[in-house]
């Protein structure tokens, strides 16, 4: 099981902030939903999702403030494997994408323009990747368009088709 690196974790703060901006600039809406990112060596079982890039979670808080928030879980082994069969592929630029898809899921469930149904788990799954490509065309960093070319030989996951709680929060497996 192959893991981030510290010199991975510094692209992922990064690629957080330039998928912030590029969602902000292309929405003229900033993203209000606390969120945080956790990589593979921070997850617990339920966290996992083989097969796919990241697992976003909505986290209901433990404790006295209850706090909220969404929880984006980067599964390190299969980027660095996808990076891996794809040498030519920009590590920065691929994070940028897979964070720009998870935070415009994040900001679409926040402002309730999308929900955790498993009725329209695939539709909003081919919405958010629509909007993510159009707004990293619109906006483009380097290497973006060797992502697309990758993405589309990729075959998607098959779509989860359960709810479940984990650690008191409900969960969505949303994914590339």
């Amino acid at each position: 099981m192959a893991v981030f690196s510290p010199t991975h974790k510094v692209l992922v703060f990064q690629g957080t902030y330039i998928a912030e901006h590029i969602i902000t600039k292309g929405t003229k809406d900033k993203i209000y939903a606390p969120y945080d990112i956790t990589t593979l060596e921070e997850l617990g079982e339920p966290e996992k999702a083989p097969g796919a890039f990241a697992k976003l979670l909505f986290m209901e808080g433990i404790g006295p403030n209850k706090l909220r928030h969404y929880r984006i879980c980067l599964q390190d082994d299969e980027i660095l494997k996808a990076l891996h069969d794809n040498k030519d592929v920009d590590m920065l630029a691929f994070i940028v994408y897979i964070l720009t898809h998870e935070l415009i899921h994040i900001q679409r469930f926040f402002s309730g323009k999308a929900d955790f149904s498993e009725s329209n788990q695939n539709e909003e799954e081919i919405y958010v990747d629509n909007l993510a490509r159009v707004l990293l065309a619109k906006h483009p960093i380097i290497g973006i368009k060797k992502i697309f070319n990758v993405l589309d030989k990729i075959p998607p996951p098959p779509l989860y088709k359960c709810k479940g709680l984990i650690d008191n929060g409900g969960s969505i497996n949303a994914y590339l």
